[in-house]
């Protein structure tokens, strides 16, 4: 749920609010093949990790803008606070009797009725977080603006885990962290006719080692990873404003990468990485016509880990980093209520691993839509997903991939009142 409150004062001052409340109870099973060493490589473990997490974020920003001029410079200053208070409750589950599967001959009917399950953990985990910002947007003539903006943040998390064994014996570990940081933008703006605009921008921004509100001996002693964004672009409108292009060039670094120190026998986490993304991206957006409007893009990233402990490492791409991604999208109106539309998405190949010894392979899908203008202020909308039921992955993760969704067809309305 989101509320936002808006108020303008004067030409001077305006005032924003937004108070947002989210809920997520998710529970899965994941059906995981494991090799087993006693009888590797001709059967394997049909296991089912269980977890139900409960995850709850409260967040509320308010944002004050001001305009004015100072030695005859037009200023826009938005300055603002914000707070964020976040739970994550984990209930994990083991698995008994777990089946033995024949590689060669599985049977695909096989009862899984004998499996038992019980409570191997329970885990509470707790984050607040406090940020104040500014950034000042300042004129400089006709054709040039100077951007610049500071923000410094508070994060302190706890996260508690109970371990519980066959016997229902308990061991408790308790972890809390917090993390002070700056971050800093600055950009120069570049805009000779009202069509056109160029720029340049350069951020900073940090991880938090318990970002997804967990810790553990691993990472509780590991400062937050810090990243930095270099950004050169261009935003083109034609037909008088109608249709718009818009292109960047980029370079992202994470100067200090979290990695597995070499020298630890736990999987202690160290800052001695350094990993990079850099490329380029192009969209258009508009109307091409007066009743068919377009939206497309083209995304090229190249990946590396310039850094690391292990040499092995070095060199290759990073973890579930497409090289390319497009997409095209356009929508036709005819008969004055009707609208027809529809485009192809492809994402190409990702690695799975540092060493780069798996990865998954690209896919095309094809989506579509078709709406009606019912009423006034109801519209009827039915959505087509994966038209062509092609099999691809959306998640990858260490041992495991998830399939993306078949085939799917959403039919919704729209109310405006």
């Amino acid at each position: 749920g989101t509320a936002r409150f808006d108020h303008r004062f004067n030409d001077m001052f305006s005032l924003r609010n937004t108070l947002r409340y989210s809920h997520n109870d998710r529970e899965h099973e994941v059906t995981a093949p494991r090799f087993n060493a006693a009888t590797f490589p001709d059967f394997f473990n049909r296991n089912r990790p269980k977890r139900d997490l409960v995850e709850q974020i409260l967040s509320n920003q308010t944002d004050l803008t001001a305009k004015f001029d100072t030695f005859n410079l037009k200023n826009t200053l938005v300055t603002g606070v914000e707070f964020t208070g976040e739970s994550l409750d984990r209930t994990n589950y083991a698995f008994a009797n777990i089946l033995q599967v024949s590689v060669q001959h599985p049977d695909h009917h096989q009862s899984t009725a004998g499996m038992t399950q019980r409570v191997s953990a329970r885990s509470d985990g707790k984050a607040f977080g406090f940020g104040i910002f500014a950034a000042d947007q300042i004129r400089l003539n006709e054709y040039f603006d100077l951007v610049g903006g500071v923000r410094w943040d508070y994060f302190d998390a706890s996260f508690d885990n109970t371990a519980i064994d066959e016997l229902d014996v308990k061991t408790r570990t308790d972890f809390s962290r917090i993390d002070k940081m700056w971050s800093y933008r600055g950009g120069l703006i570049f805009h000779p006719t009202p069509l056109q605009s160029y720029y340049f921008s350069y951020a900073t921004a940090f991880n938090p080692s318990a970002e997804a509100i967990q810790l553990s001996a691993d990472n509780a002693g590991t400062s937050p990873e810090k990243n930095e964004t270099f950004e050169l672009g261009t935003k083109l409108q034609f037909f008088n404003g109608a249709l718009s292009l818009q292109g960047a060039i980029f370079r992202i670094n994470k100067t200090d990468a979290r990695v597995d120190d070499p020298d630890s026998l736990t999987g202690q986490l160290v800052l001695e990485g350094k990993q990079r993304v850099q490329g380029f991206e192009i969209g258009i957006a508009g109307r091409l016509l007066p009743d068919l409007n377009v939206f497309g893009g083209y995304t090229y990233l190249d990946s590396e880990f310039v850094d690391s402990p292990d040499p092995n490492v070095e060199g290759n791409k990073l973890l579930n980093v497409p090289e390319h991604s497009a997409t095209l999208w356009t929508t036709y109106d005819f008969l004055e209520k009707w609208q027809i539309g529809g485009g192809p998405t492809y994402v190409s190949s990702r690695y799975n691993n540092a060493a780069n010894a798996a990865r998954i392979e690209g896919h095309v899908l094809w989506d579509a839509t078709i709406a009606y203008q019912l009423a006034k202020n109801v519209l009827l909308r039915l959505n087509g997903i994966n038209l062509t039921n092609d099999l691809y992955y959306s998640n990858i993760s260490g041992g495991h991939v998830v399939p993306g969704n078949g085939r799917t067809f959403i039919l919704s309305t729209s109310f405006k009142f």
